[in-house]
């Protein structure tokens, strides 16, 4: 959820998350830029203007950059938020819920479904217009989603080298012959219980490489580091697999990392991981009661059964690296996030720190990740290992020659100017340590983009490689072609090489796959052109005399991008979509189910459509940051539209609520939530003033000369998450405005249906009138039946506008037992509201993360942490809705009654479509 995700927040309002202790809920708040916080500068790089070199004009001759990697704070993120919102008003969600969830889920997916098949929209092809690039206006280039894991077969050759890569939330995927120009991905975890993957090995003691382990569970520490439901094995290179027995146990929690002992022992990492996400989330991180121990797990026994052998030198967050020694399969090294890297010298029976976390005492700060890579220099084991956290000291390099009797004070500390910070704040999340097999004096560093640097000193330092021990290093993210160089998204997460080259790699971040042609260029003549001092010149030439000749991506047909949500034109809902993704912008769909284009950077929220006129659209990044657009979603030409929003004291969640007003006389109106509904009637302003004044590629997006927003509702009562509607009880003050929905009926211009994160529910029926004149009536509070939950989604009946169905995250337990229930039929009689729950005896006890109603023939689809589910007019039994879409959790949810689709935003395997009956 990172992050790592090209946040895009103003330097002049810089944001942050805090935590709304009366909501249990995150939103993201104002914070002073003069602080220097880390926790503010995570939050930072919408639109940095002269703070930001890479921030210029398209089409100059500089280099336009798409902007900062998505840095953020561990756990504030989207999914760190879905999750407590998840579990709200308790704090955690147990692993008595979790696996209830998924078998209720499983009985109910082994029943019929309703009738259509669902189709992939994609994009299969994720194409970046040459404008987008991070290099400027050179070449397009096509990515994809978050990858996790990697590996590669023990052979590599051209026609047979099997590359096999784990997505975040999209399973797994396998290239039979990674060497080929256009490589063909095969998707071949379709049995898999989810498909949110934390770690993948091919079996070392098979010389055939046809038996794999598939770790599931992320463990990056962000939200949207989904939990996973065990380990798989395959036999047969990953065409069939099978859960191992022992595993189930691991539900809920990340398999980090994996290896294999030469006498057949499975090491497993267990970390913390968590589950959920919606459209607009929201909460803070988790660690559900009753899961097994975070530590090293091991089996003797094929993988019937594990058992903990690292007993309680653990970590709040777990083990997120184990490696067996190349030269002794009795000894085993592990990383305790928060706790260093420790060995076993006895097969696992006892634990001895041999490496200090960089932010001691342990624990101290528990995001201290440390990765290592172990290498046999002659019959030594030596061992190099990258620490950093979210705080404290800048990521270092260290390493020690013996590492089967190394102490802390054997670890030679090798940071130099060139590895220093490798990974910029966010090393327990984007952070990697590979060293070939055969190749000692070979290592690999991989971290975040250093912005800093970027088309200055060095070429931003996001995958480097030292072949001298780590003495010296050069800089491998943007390769040597002087006609259109390739270059690697921002966000390192795993990395493997040709078993015959060192030197040729495949690299996974948060943009997919690069593979390079394992030769180098000396490209350090740019240097000369990059206006540097002498000592800065010097730096630079020592990163660049050594740099990928060719970088390829390998992202075609690699279809896992992690979607928010999806919208769709009025006028043409079968070709004009736009959609948001984690830290791959936002889209456009023109009809093609393989091709789309990315029509703005950073990360992707919400976007929309004017209902009178689809050439004007919006997109959000995170927060309150937020463009328009009036010319077909051009790339040149978003303007930034929210600054007094990003500028006012209130926050807002990580993705907050903001749609257009469905009602093509309205079309020019736009409402956006934050602690107030925020509203512009004229799509943010005069063209050609923003289009002057806003561009998105030089204005801060705090300038609060973009956009015209004003808050809606009476003088000092705009709030409605605070104390003003607080009374009668229950208060629910806190959070944030969670959902806005407008009433769709053609002769309706002013009711609208608004939710908080907290459970309080709003009608106005004036929001078109003057903003000081709108009145919102709070109606939860009118009911004993209403959730204190989080709700993720709002339909209004079109016959009715005081008549909605709310769908509501979390699980009964955290209700009391009228509140219970997840999916409700809502009425308002204009002086009390009743909430009928339409769960009945089919709906399973999992979160409700959208909803959408079909209102043609009444039906509703609501969508779950693993599909899409149906209740068809005048029945009481869900049906999972239609057939072929993988288990894969769905944020969003977007329906076109009048053209019969409905859409399906996914975490990580891109769009789908079904036609409706």
């Amino acid at each position: 959820m990172r992050r790592r995700r090209l946040v895009r927040l103003a330097i002049a309002g810089i944001a942050a998350l805090v935590l709304a202790a009366a909501a249990v809920a995150l939103v993201v708040a104002k914070r002073s830029s003069a602080s220097g916080d880390r926790l503010a500068q995570s939050w930072v790089l919408k639109k940095a203007g002269d703070h930001h070199p890479g921030r210029i004009a398209p089409g100059s001759n500089a280099e336009a950059a798409i902007g900062a990697n998505e840095v953020r704070n561990p756990d504030s993120t989207p999914d760190v938020e879905a999750y407590l919102l998840r579990a709200y008003p308790a704090s955690e969600i147990t692993m008595d819920q979790t696996i209830a969830a998924q078998n209720a889920w499983a009985a109910l997916a082994a029943g019929p479904s309703s009738p259509g098949a669902w189709q992939l929209i994609g994009p299969s092809k994720a194409t970046v217009p040459a404008v987008l690039n991070v290099l400027g206006d050179l070449a397009e280039y096509v990515t994809a989603g978050r990858v996790t894991a990697m590996a590669i077969g023990p052979t590599c050759a051209p026609g047979a080298c099997p590359v096999y890569v784990g997505a975040a939330g999209g399973g797994i995927w396998r290239a039979p012959d990674g060497l080929a120009g256009s490589p063909q991905w095969q998707f071949v975890s379709g049995n898999f219980a989810t498909n949110a993957i934390g770690s993948l090995l091919v079996d070392p003691n098979d010389a055939s490489g046809q038996t794999l382990y598939a770790g599931t569970g992320e463990p990056n520490v962000s939200v949207d580091s989904e939990a996973g439901m065990g380990i798989y094995k395959s036999t047969d290179g990953g065409s069939t697999w099978a859960q191992l027995a022992g595993s189930a146990q691991f539900q809920g929690r990340a398999v980090a990392s994996l290896a294999i002992a030469p006498d057949g022992s499975i090491l497993a990492a267990i970390a913390r991981a968590v589950r959920g996400f919606s459209s607009v989330p929201g909460g803070t991180t988790s660690n559900p009661p009753g899961g097994v121990a975070f530590g090293v797990w091991k089996s003797t026994d094929g993988g019937a059964t594990f058992t903990n052998v690292s007993g309680t030198e653990g970590s709040v967050r777990g083990v997120n690296e184990v490696a067996v020694d190349p030269n002794n399969g009795s000894v085993y090294y592990a990383s305790f996030l928060g706790a260093g890297v420790w060995r076993s010298s006895n097969a696992g029976a006892t634990w001895t720190q041999i490496k200090n976390p960089l932010n001691t005492p342990n624990n101290a700060n528990n995001t201290d990740r440390s990765q290592f890579a172990l290498a046999n220099a002659g019959g030594t084991t030596r061992m190099y290992v990258g620490i950093g956290a979210s705080g404290g000291p800048p990521a270092r390099f260290f390493r020690a020659n013996n590492a089967q009797t190394a102490t802390n004070a054997s670890f030679v500390d090798m940071t130099t100017a060139q590895n220093v910070n490798y990974c910029e704040g966010q090393c327990w999340y984007d952070n990697f340590v590979v060293s070939p097999a055969g190749n000692p004096d070979v290592v690999y560093l991989g971290g975040s983009f250093d912005y800093g640097q970027d088309h200055g000193k060095s070429n931003a330092r996001g995958v480097l490689l030292s072949t001298d021990g780590g003495s010296t290093w050069s800089d491998l993210t943007q390769d040597g072609d002087p006609h259109h160089a390739e270059f690697t998204h921002p966000d390192q997460h795993a990395l493997v090489t040709n078993p015959s080259n060192p030197f040729q790699y495949w690299e996974g971040s948060d943009g997919g796959v690069v593979r390079s042609d394992g030769n180098f260029a000396d490209v350090s003549f740019k240097c000369d052109q990059r206006g540097l001092n002498a000592t800065d010149t010097a730096y630079c030439k020592s990163l660049l005399y050594r740099v990928p000749n060719q970088l390829h991506s390998m992202n075609a047909g690699f279809s896992t991008l992690q979607y928010q949500s999806l919208s769709a034109s009025t006028q043409r809902p079968q070709n004009n979509l736009q959609g948001g993704t984690q830290d791959n912008g936002t889209w456009q769909f023109s009809g093609s189910t393989v091709v789309a284009f990315q029509e703005m950077y950073g990360d992707g929220g919400q976007s929309g459509f004017s209902a009178a006129d689809d050439g004007l659209r919006f997109n959000t990044f995170t927060g309150q940051a937020n463009d328009v657009n009036f010319r077909n979603g051009d790339p040149t030409k978003w303007v930034v539209a929210t600054g007094v929003i990003l500028s006012s004291p209130e926050g807002a969640y990580f993705y907050p609520p903001i749609v257009a007003d469905p009602n093509p006389a309205a079309g020019g109106t736009i409402f956006q939530g934050s602690f107030s509904v925020w509203r512009t009637q004229d799509w943010a302003g005069p063209r050609a003033f923003l289009e002057a004044n806003c561009s998105e590629f030089t204005t801060s997006a705090a300038n609060t000369a973009c956009g015209d927003f004003v808050r809606i509702g009476p003088p000092g009562a705009t709030n409605l998450t605070g104390a003003a509607y607080g009374s009668p009880p229950p208060a629910r003050t806190g959070g944030a405005v969670a959902v806005i929905s407008r009433s769709t009926a053609p002769a309706n211009t002013g009711t609208a249906w608004v939710a908080t994160g907290t459970g309080r529910v709003f009608i106005s029926d004036n929001v078109d009138a003057a903003a000081s004149s709108v009145v919102w009536t709070r109606i939860d509070n009118t009911s004993p039946n209403s959730p204190g939950r989080f709700p993720s989604g709002i339909a209004v009946d079109p016959a009715n506008p005081h008549h909605a169905w709310i769908s509501y995250s979390g699980y009964n337990q955290n209700s009391p037992p009228a509140q219970q229930g997840h999916v409700f039929s809502v009425t308002w009689n204009g002086a009390t509201a009743t909430w009928t729950s339409l769960d009945g005896t089919s709906f399973p006890n999992l979160p409700a993360t959208a909803i959408a109603r079909d209102d043609v023939n009444g039906d509703l689809y609501v969508a779950t942490d693993f599909g899409v589910l149906r209740l068809a007019n005048a029945t009481t039994t869900w049906t999972v809705a239609g057939s072929g879409l993988p288990q894969v959790e769905v944020p969003g949810l977007t329906i076109v009654p009048s053209a019969r689709l409905l859409y399906a935003a996914t975490h990580g395997r891109s769009a789908w479509v079904l036609q409706l009956p």
